[in-house]
């Protein structure tokens, strides 16, 4: 930290030094002024006693002038050494003073005198420090006209040390209007820095505020969630409940005796009578759960509208081949998207006979009341569903999964079978197409999208997904087989 003495054109007083950082802020006591604050980047605050740096030092002229008296110097080495020490126009007229005071007394000669006066009227110009107000200007000319008159300078000279001497004050003058200038701008960029900050402080605030609302909002959602998944849990509990009641009420039911006759009736009457047989079997067994008289009814609860299944459709569609594939019917999916499946659609008979069937797999049989001559549960009875691995789930959830890799909404009914779908699939099923051979990509694609339209559905994956399952082969297998 620098002390300055503002009255004497800025001289340097003292230097106070004691902190580790840069000092950013200043400030004396007020009143006497004798202590000084300061604040620095070292964390620290320090308090300066200034009260012996109030009265500047001696200049360095006065010092010479001193230590001459003492030592008893010649007039010639003081004047030589003095020379060197001339800063302001009061040590110029007190070195005119004594040089002519040394002439007089004849300790040096008039040329060594005008030599003396000439060299310190010449460094003027460059050393001393013009002020605003002209002062200095009038007391150098003064010195200047004073060497004039007493013969020392030349007119000629006179008024070239003069012109330097106005040369340097304009220039000061100048250089001092351009500071004045300099510092404006500076106090006017200041002020648009303040604007700018105000405006960006305000734009925090408000990003601030609407931060606090999209907290606030998240919370809400939270909740939102939180009793969603609870009404979740409870509507699957539900549901649990629910299979349980109606295999509980079916296998009360539904004798064994008619489950036998109308695997029976399936297995051996292949016939033009065989829906004939089957919907009489319907009634027999669902006669005593649902009643499914009110034809009406049924197609409203299933469907939401009237349809009139035809005897010739209902016939021509439940044929051997697709028994299997009846068994196999994800029927919540035909209830939840009929549009799906057209010919459930077109013949909501179709629901009922594929339940009957589904529900003859898990029936428990074994009954000692079963005609000797009707065909054994082990004969006519299809064998039990694949179950998938459990580090994959069943067909819902890998497509899911499929769908959760590509960065794919929940909503989203199709899935497009392109090179990141590959990815996908070989990430899911943890195989590289590359080991398995050249043509193994091509297989899977025709495989997934049997259809070739370049999308698939659930239903098309459920296909892909059960045909793979069936074959208890691993995935790798089931690509290089034979059947695929």
């Amino acid at each position: 930290i620098i002390l300055w003495n503002a009255k004497n054109h800025f001289q340097q007083m003292q230097t106070l030094q004691g902190h580790s950082g840069t000092v950013w802020s200043v400030a004396f006591s007020p009143g006497d002024g004798a202590v000084l604050a300061s604040g620095s980047d070292d964390k620290t605050i320090i308090l300066w006693d200034v009260s012996q740096y109030t009265t500047p030092p001696i200049p360095e002229f006065f010092t010479v002038l001193e230590e001459a008296q003492q030592e008893k110097w010649s007039s010639w080495k003081t004047l030589e050494v003095l020379a060197q020490k001339v800063t302001n126009p009061t040590e110029l007229q007190l070195y005119y003073t004594a040089t002519a005071a040394a002439y007089k007394l004849g300790d040096i000669t008039k040329e060594e005198r005008d030599t003396y006066i000439i060299n310190v009227l010449n460094i003027v110009p460059d050393t001393f420090k013009f002020d605003q107000s002209a002062e200095v200007v009038a007391k150098v000319k003064l010195v200047l006209e004073k060497a004039r008159a007493d013969g020392i300078l030349s007119s000629h000279t006179a008024l070239r040390l003069d012109q330097l001497v106005e040369n340097a004050h304009t220039f000061a003058d100048a250089r001092f209007t351009g500071l004045v200038e300099h510092l404006a701008k500076l106090q006017l960029e200041f002020v648009c820095l303040q604007d700018e900050f105000g405006y960006i402080k305000y734009r925090i605030d408000r990003v601030e505020t609407r931060l606090a609302h999209v907290e606030g909002r998240i919370d809400g959602i939270e909740d939102r969630v939180q009793k969603i998944q609870a009404y979740a849990e409870n509507t699957q509990a539900s549901l649990v409940k629910f299979k349980k009641q109606v295999r509980k009420h079916f296998k009360r039911k539904a004798a064994a005796s008619t489950v036998s006759a109308f695997l029976s009736t399936m297995t051996l009457g292949m016939g033009s009578g065989i829906a004939n047989a089957v919907s009489a079997v319907c009634d027999s067994v669902f006669s005593k759960v649902i009643d499914f008289s009110d034809t009406k009814h049924v197609l409203e609860v299933i469907h939401g509208e009237k349809h009139t299944p035809t005897g010739s459709d209902l016939a021509a569609a439940f044929t051997e081949d697709k028994i299997q594939e009846w068994i196999d019917k994800p029927l919540t999916d035909v209830v939840r998207e009929p549009d799906l499946y057209p010919e459930f659609t077109r013949n909501p008979d179709f629901i009922q006979i594929a339940s009957l069937l589904q529900i003859s797999v898990h029936i428990d049989a074994e009954n000692s009341s079963i005609a000797s001559d009707a065909l054994s549960l082990d004969d006519t009875l299809p064998p039990p569903p694949p179950v998938a691995p459990k580090n994959l789930g069943d067909e819902a959830e890998t497509f899911a999964k499929l769908k959760e890799f590509l960065d794919l909404g929940e909503d989203v009914k199709e899935i497009p079978v392109d090179d990141d779908f590959m990815d996908a699939f070989q990430g899911l099923f943890d195989i590289s197409f590359n080991k398995l051979g050249p043509n193994t990509e091509k297989t899977c694609r025709c495989l997934v999208d049997s259809r070739n339209r370049g999308t698939i559905r659930l239903l098309h994956w459920r296909v892909f997904y059960k045909a793979w399952l069936k074959s208890g082969q691993t995935m790798a297998e089931y690509l290089k087989s034979e059947s695929a």
